[in-house]
């Protein structure tokens, strides 16, 4: 059974099925595509050596290997960030490679090269230059360095307190970061990208969150909490991350609630399905039209994930089950 310092790795395992995020609201795509080509062009693009994409047939092995999953993870990181103009933190790549890998580092020793992207280029020269592309991108590049600031060096790097006081710097007066706006598939949206932003305040070494300019912001963000009520399976589950590093979020009798309701949406197989824990469309489909879908990927990771925040044993048979998947 997998121990808490391991569960990170689930994080991992489902980030890769994210969809890509679209330009943020109020930017204007072409100033982004200038500015990321500015130094995004000179990277050569093509596949990284080793890497192979994700595709639907592809063959599974007899057993499960820490040791490819976490070369699998390197890869399709280092596959996304080293092609022409996608020199930023995006959510199915590079994004959460930074909070997983480092529970994987005594299996495969980490390469430096995601941490080098946000902290070298994005932070210390892209944000220097020309500011935020988007006003997530802060969330998406400052929480993952405090969560791997927090998981190496157990130190706050004065890089990363930089892109953590940008990011309050960013944060609307209703306690929320501006919409990623991605595609008509997204759903990483306001409400996720806020419980985001309050696990990277919450999480962030050397006390951070005590800083006068953090306490600000977690209150501004349990009023967004408070006003706006998470809806579907999934807000729920990033409410129940949340709620674990920041007090306030949401009450026992809540936590327990939304746990139930995940619970309630694994599959005879012992997996999830990431649509089933969406809003109804059933255009898509997702919520209660996505029933006909098979378990998948992001959707068992993620619950997992989220039970174990909310202090589901490892050994509870619904868990087990899961993992199996």
């Amino acid at each position: 059974i997998m121990t808490m310092r391991r569960w990170p790795l689930l994080v991992g395992l489902f980030v890769v099925f994210i969809p890509a995020a679209g330009i943020g609201q109020g930017i204007n795509p072409k100033g982004v595509q200038t500015i990321l080509a500015e130094e995004g062009d000179k990277f050569p693009g093509g596949l990284v050596p080793g890497h192979v994409p994700a595709k639907p047939d592809e063959p599974l092995e007899d057993e499960f290997s820490l040791e490819k999953a976490a070369r699998s993870m390197d890869l399709a990181a280092l596959n996304w960030q080293m092609q022409p103009r996608q020199q930023c933190s995006q959510c199915h790549a590079n994004m959460l490679h930074l909070v997983a890998r480092p529970a994987l580092a005594s299996v495969l020793p980490e390469p430096p090269d995601v941490r080098q992207l946000f902290e070298q280029h994005i932070v210390a020269r892209r944000w220097e230059k020309h500011g935020l592309i988007y006003t997530f991108e802060a969330v998406a590049v400052a929480v993952p360095l405090a969560l791997h600031d927090r998981e190496t060096t157990g130190k706050l790097h004065p890089v990363t307190r930089k892109a953590l006081d940008r990011m309050l710097e960013a944060q609307q007066p209703d306690g929320s970061w501006d919409d990623i706006a991605g595609g008509k598939y997204a759903f990483m949206l306001r409400f996720e990208q806020t419980m985001f932003a309050a696990v990277g305040i919450g999480q962030a070494p050397d006390g951070y969150s005590e800083t006068e300019p953090a306490r600000n912001a977690l209150e501004r963000i349990r009023k967004f909490a408070q006003l706006n009520p998470p809806k579907t399976a999934y807000s729920k589950g990033m409410l129940l991350w949340a709620s674990v590093h920041v007090d306030g979020l949401a009450t026992a009798e809540n936590r327990a609630t939304f746990a139930d309701e995940i619970l309630s949406l694994q599959r005879p197989d012992g997996g999830w399905a990431l649509r089933q824990m969406l809003a109804d469309d059933s255009a898509q489909p997702a919520g209660r039209f996505a029933s006909v879908l098979p378990s998948d990927g992001y959707g068992t990771g993620f619950a997992l994930f989220a039970l174990r925040q909310d202090g589901v044993a490892a050994n509870d048979a619904r868990v087990r089950n899961g993992v199996t998947w």
